[in-house]
């Protein structure tokens, strides 16, 4: 499992994958480019980081239909936490 670590704002872990959202602000229509975490990629670091609290929050993003399935599989094979994610399945799938 790769481990998972954030400084000064930006995660130098692979799975904090940035995704950017422009916001308008004021009366100026100023523009900003703001980075997002992916809902797969935050249940992902949940799974990783494996307390009972971030399972509820992988349960709480599923169950809100945000995530794909497919890419969610994806980043856990690829990132080795299958293993958290059968943990996560017998507890509440």
């Amino acid at each position: 499992m790769m481990p998972l670590s954030v400084t000064a704002g930006r995660s130098t872990s692979p799975l904090a994958r940035w995704r950017y959202v422009l916001l308008r602000f004021g009366a100026g229509a100023t523009l900003l480019a703001v980075p997002v975490v992916t809902a797969e990629h935050l249940c992902a670091i949940a799974l990783q980081t494996g307390r009972p609290k971030d399972y509820l929050r992988v349960y709480s993003l599923i169950q809100s239909g945000c995530v794909t399935t497919a890419k969610l599989r994806q980043l856990i094979q690829t990132y080795g936490l299958q293993e958290r994610w059968n943990d996560y399945a017998r507890r509440y799938a």
